[in-house]
């Protein structure tokens, strides 16, 4: 599924009990998205590009629930989204390749109780975070990431890693790459 809302005009979208499996493509590619998003009971499995990708313009609000996300190329990727909080309580996401989840611009983001592996498919990155705002990252466990397990890059405040278990990192474990402008970064109880 392949939605633009390019026009100023457009706003809405409910997308609800539906499956989107083994395209090429991404499992649902949403753009532009304006007014108020809800994705609920949806299953994206083994698609060949990202199994969520949605965008916002003018900041929309979005909720995710009760969707499975899993054994895509990529998994979820986010942008000029707000407020999102992403775990297994709400959603079922797991087992996806590539980058399992990539924020740009999407402040009060939450990422809590996931566990990030390669039993299904080898990933690169478990969280990939570029000028995101108030970012928590919370009880998470993530094994044999091929890259870094989470990468955090921009220009970004509050950042927060809380009861975290890295393990088999091939890269570093924990990244704010050269350049970054990153002010009060929060590391708690975290193992690697």
């Amino acid at each position: 599924i392949y939605i633009q809302m390019n026009d100023g005009n457009s706003q809405n979208l409910q997308i609800t009990n539906t499956q989107s499996n083994n395209n090429a493509a991404s499992g649902f590619h949403l753009e532009n998205l304006r007014g108020t998003i809800k994705l609920e009971n949806n299953t994206l499995t083994q698609n060949g590009n990202w199994g969520l990708w949605i965008d916002g313009a003018n900041n929309p609000t979005t909720t995710l629930t009760n969707n499975n996300i899993h054994d895509n190329t990529n998994g979820i990727y986010i942008q000029e989204i707000n407020g999102i909080t992403l775990n297994n309580t709400n959603n079922n996401i797991h087992d996806n390749g590539g980058y399992a989840i990539q924020l740009e611009n999407a402040d009060q983001t939450t990422i809590e109780n996931l566990t990030f592996n390669n039993t299904i498919r080898a990933y690169n990155y478990a969280i990939y975070a570029n000028n995101c705002d108030n970012l928590l990252l919370n009880n998470l466990n993530i094994n044999n990431n091929s890259i870094q397990a989470i990468w955090i890059n921009g220009i970004a405040t509050n950042t927060t890693i809380n009861n975290t278990n890295i393990t088999n990192s091939t890269g570093q474990a924990i990244l704010f790459p050269d350049g970054s402008v990153l002010t009060n970064i929060n590391i708690n109880n975290t193992n690697i």
